[in-house]
């Protein structure tokens, strides 16, 4: 969503104040103030969480950052909304809904104390596909993490993320074959996209325009939304296949087909995740600690129309030094 401003603030308290019982317009004002860094630690946002976990703590927003409160910058708060969580647990240990909530909460202070909740309740739901998800996305043990995510997938849980989250999770856990499998089922994908969608894939439009010209192509909204996450999905599938396929080469020392694999993972449209979150450094350290500098300078280039934030600079002034940049920006 666009940043509110001070006139969006004052239109959804009306509402909320017009619809007191109304889960709807507290969602929308909750989303805008954690949307604003400066309203994150406004004690309105924390009314709302509360009014969530009293009323209704498996609502779907109680599973997503929007219900997240800093513990160093507002303690009591913090405090406070953690106990609440864990109470309800506590009365509910194996609702597997309650129990991902509040290791979301939980996990944005302690990661390990947001896996113990994840862990005790799949071993009374060992199939719940959400769960093991979450175990995956929160646990720090590359192991874990390839297991978790596996036993997700065996579950039912189709997140197009999840194969992604297999293959790079399969290579830091030392499973090269999972990671070259996970990725050879990725560039199938992205091979199938390419023969059903054509140069629709490459279209460079953003916002409201990738939209209109998507619905210009398409008979109805439905095609259209299904034109543009295939869109979406081949771009990330692409740039993450490609990354694995590069890192398995670099431990084969074929340091040319690994640069081979940088350029075309670097080689796709702009796509939400990717804008967002930016591109994988991990390959990109690994071809220039092997010399290859100018390579990985052009690969950087690249990103410049995709990822517009402040890191990337950073990244490229740190390379044409030849020092290896780090994720936080600094090198």
């Amino acid at each position: 969503m666009n940043e509110p401003n001070r006139d969006d603030f004052a239109s959804l308290q009306s509402e909320v104040e017009k619809n007191p019982t109304s889960e709807a317009p507290r969602g929308r004002l909750l989303e805008a103030l954690s949307a604003d860094p400066e309203r994150f630690d406004d004690p309105r946002r924390f009314e709302l969480i509360e009014w969530f976990l009293e009323h209704n703590p498996r609502h779907a927003l109680c599973t997503t950052p929007f219900m997240r409160v800093n513990a160093q910058t507002a303690p009591e708060a913090y405090g406070k909304l953690k106990a609440r969580w864990l109470a309800l647990v506590t009365d509910a240990p194996a609702d597997p809904q309650l129990v991902r909530g509040a290791a979301t909460f939980i996990a944005a202070e302690s990661l390990d104390e947001g896996t113990r909740l994840l862990r005790a309740a799949l071993a009374q739901r060992p199939d719940d596909a959400k769960l093991w998800l979450d175990l995956g996305r929160m646990s720090q043990d590359p192991r874990e993490r390839l297991a978790a995510f596996e036993r997700a997938r065996d579950a039912g849980e189709m997140l197009p993320n999840l194969l992604v989250w297999i293959a790079t999770a399969s290579f830091k856990a030392g499973d090269y074959a999972k990671a070259e499998r996970a990725a050879a089922e990725l560039i199938q994908l992205v091979d199938d996209a390419r023969a059903r969608f054509g140069d629709k894939l490459d279209w460079p439009e953003r916002g409201a325009e990738f939209w209109k010209r998507a619905r210009e192509a398409c008979a109805n909204d439905a095609d259209a939304s299904e034109l543009t996450d295939a869109i979406a999905q081949h771009a990330y599938r692409k740039h993450w296949a490609n990354t694995v396929l590069g890192l398995l080469a670099c431990r084969n020392e074929d340091l040319d087909r690994a640069v081979s694999y940088l350029r075309a993972s670097a080689d796709v449209r702009p796509e939400y995740r990717l804008s967002s979150y930016g591109p994988s450094l991990d390959l990109l350290r690994e071809v220039c600690a092997g010399g290859r500098w100018e390579d990985g300078l052009e690969y950087l280039r690249t990103w410049e129309v995709a990822w517009d934030d402040p890191r990337l600079g950073q990244w490229i002034a740190a390379v044409k030094e030849c020092r290896l940049p780090e994720a936080d920006g600094t090198a």
